[in-house]
């Protein structure tokens, strides 16, 4: 019989997807499956260890994509981030990748091979199969361990031949010691070399294909040690080495394999498509909880302001200041109601446009603060959302700076205005007035005093120097 390991990353609809391993979809569609053989399967991960159709019900169970993206997660997270950053330093932002982009990328995603022991009229038993492929895994781990990883395993009971699918990546050491997953390069950190080391590295003369002759030549032999003749002439498909009608069972299973792909596919589209929509959704009602909190905040402090705003101008730094200017000033006593409204008018005005600006910058400095600081968070690398999820964010954010900002000025104009009112102004006018004039009127009946004593005092002066002439002459 023939002993068969064929490997393979993606098809014409993209990279395989690892839910046809696990079963991780609805086979009553799938003709290849016999859905009562189903619980007969065998699953194994890096995380988990073996598990069966049983475990699928406990809350821990996790399916092999899960298991995949925690892998690519742990191990290369650290480069993903370096590598944007040296992108960000480079001004190339259109090369930022996450880590769900590299697993799913046809380079770096895990490679899969399918292990199968005959054909589907004779083939070797399930048991065999089994004690071949864990001798084979174990010495591929001794052997090739540092540098290829097997993620997760499926023993197949439910087709018409018992098989393996196995998954595995590469990964080597970059020139900035980061793990990268990077096949050629882990394959020459393993000691493989060019089939034809004189020629440029090609589709046919890499790495890849001398390590899949090592893994075939180990197969091979772990198969003779346990008694099975094998063709050991390598296939790589082609209908010479089938019979006819297995040619055609092969080719319907293909079909109907791709079919089904092709419907999980979509189904996993349109999921992450309502699990973005779903976020979004999340986002933007929170984005306008924040808004809808600010802006009613906004009006209570306008409130409260304006409730306040009377005493704000009562205060003594006002009047003192009226007061200074006034002492400075030589005025008779007629011209004070004129001077009165002059200064408090004057005064009036310059006060409600300083002290608004500055009330309504200080209640929206906080807000404005929280936001930056939101920005940070969102930016932050321990954030494991994609770039797209933080790009719409920091553009909400960001929006939300702006209505702040928008709405201080909005309510600099509407205090200043509400102030600057007729009525408003009158009644503060009024009262400023009230308080000052007789602080002032005091003052100019001191200074009127002082005045008469110096006049009274220069004439007494003037008196004593004349009589004094009068005695000389």
């Amino acid at each position: 019989m023939k002993g068969t390991r064929h490997n393979g990353r993606s098809g014409k609809d993209g990279v395989y997807n690892p839910l046809h391993n696990d079963r991780r979809f609805d086979p009553k569609h799938s003709e290849h499956i016999d859905s009562e053989r189903i619980r007969q399967n065998i699953y194994w991960d890096c995380y988990q260890g073996y598990t069966t159709m049983e475990d699928r019900g406990k809350e821990d169970n996790f399916s092999f994509s899960q298991i995949e993206m925690a892998y690519y997660s742990e191990h290369y997270s650290d480069y993903v981030i370096n590598q944007n950053k040296r992108h960000e330093k480079a001004r190339h932002p259109d090369r930022y990748k996450d880590v769900e982009d590299i697993l799913k990328n046809k380079k770096t995603c895990p490679e899969e091979s399918i292990y199968q022991l005959g054909t589907i009229d004779k083939h070797a038993s399930v048991e065999t199969l089994v004690r071949v492929f864990d001798e084979f895994k174990k010495e591929f781990d001794e052997r090739f361990g540092s540098n290829v990883h097997i993620i997760d395993w499926s023993l197949h009971m439910d087709e018409a031949t018992p098989h393996i699918h196995e998954r595995h990546v590469f990964d080597a050491t970059n020139r900035y010691g980061e793990i990268e997953p990077k096949q050629e390069a882990a394959l020459e950190e393993l000691g493989f070399e060019l089939p034809n080391p004189e020629k440029k590295r090609s589709k046919t003369n890499n790495r890849k294909v001398v390590f899949d002759s090592a893994c075939r030549a180990m197969f091979l032999d772990i198969c003779k040690r346990h008694g099975l003749e094998l063709d050991e002439e390598p296939a790589y498909g082609g209908r010479q080495y089938l019979e006819k009608q297995d040619y055609i069972r092969m080719k319907q299973k293909k079909e109907i394999a791709d079919r089904q792909e092709t419907i999980l596919m979509q189904i996993d589209k349109v999921n992450e498509n309502r699990l973005e929509l779903a976020k979004q959704s999340r986002l933007v009602n929170a984005n306008e909880e924040i808004i809808q909190s600010q802006e009613e905040k906004i009006k209570q402090q306008d409130k409260e302001f304006a409730n306040n705003s009377d005493r704000i101008f009562k205060q003594g730094d006002l009047i003192e200041e009226q007061k200074q200017e006034l002492q400075q000033l030589t005025v008779r006593i007629e011209d004070v109601e004129t001077l009165l409204d002059e200064v408090s008018s004057e005064a009036y005005d310059k006060a409600v446009e300083k002290v608004a600006k500055e009330v309504v910058l200080a209640t929206r400095k906080d807000d404005i603060h929280l936001a930056e600081d939101t920005k940070k968070w969102i930016q932050s690398p321990e954030r494991k959302a994609s770039r797209k999820e933080k790009e719409y964010a920091i553009q909400r954010v960001d929006g939300l700076i702006k209505k702040i900002e928008y709405a201080m000025e909005k309510a600099v104009v509407r205090i200043i205005h509400q102030l600057k009112q007729p009525e408003k102004k009158k009644a503060v006018v009024e009262e400023i007035k009230k308080e000052v004039k007789p602080s002032i009127r005091e003052r100019l009946a001191q200074n009127v005093a002082k005045i008469q004593r110096e006049e009274a005092e220069r004439k007494q002066l003037k008196k004593g120097k004349s009589h004094s002439s009068d005695l000389e002459m």
